[in-house]
């Protein structure tokens, strides 16, 4: 069976499902139990570049195991039955954002008013997913691997 080759739609219900979801299962590689995945529900915002942006405590255990090791994967979930329901796994690397910062608070606290106390905490900063490689399931039986170069601009359109 040959793999499904992406179409222009493809991207198109990607970029939508990561700019709407707003919320995501991030999974990092666990520094207290090594080899395995943790992962949790988490928020993030869309910076200038399409890019997810998480804002996490120095003291959270997904701080500790993304300076351990950067590589993380975002999954978003769209609305709707689980059977058939779209979603959208980005590998990335994670890396602290120091750009755009008053932006990046701005936009947090439009999202997510109820983060304002967190934003005045000195440790709780944001850390940019940058995508390596996108796998988007477009329901069920489509699933796909997506150039990120192609998704990115949808996304950027789209916000």
């Amino acid at each position: 069976m040959k793999p499904l080759l992406p179409q222009r739609a493809d991207y198109q219900a990607a970029a939508t499902l990561l700019v709407q979801a707003g919320q995501g299962l991030l999974s990092t590689q666990s520094k207290a139990h090594p080899g395995f995945p943790f992962g949790s529900l988490t928020p993030y915002q869309l910076s200038p570049e399409g890019t997810p942006v998480v804002w996490i405590s120095a003291l959270a255990q997904h701080s500790q195991n993304l300076l351990a090791d950067p590589q993380v994967c975002l999954t978003c979930l769209a609305e709707g039955p689980s059977r058939d329901r779209a979603r959208l796994s980005l590998l990335s690397l994670a890396q602290r954002r120091t750009e755009d910062m008053d932006l990046l608070r701005r936009n947090y606290l439009t999202l997510y008013p109820e983060a304002q106390i967190y934003l005045q905490l000195p440790d709780f900063a944001p850390f940019e997913l940058v995508p390596q490689q996108a796998y988007y399931i477009g329901g069920f039986g489509k699933a796909l691997w997506l150039e990120v170069p192609e998704l990115l601009p949808q996304v950027i359109d789209l916000i």
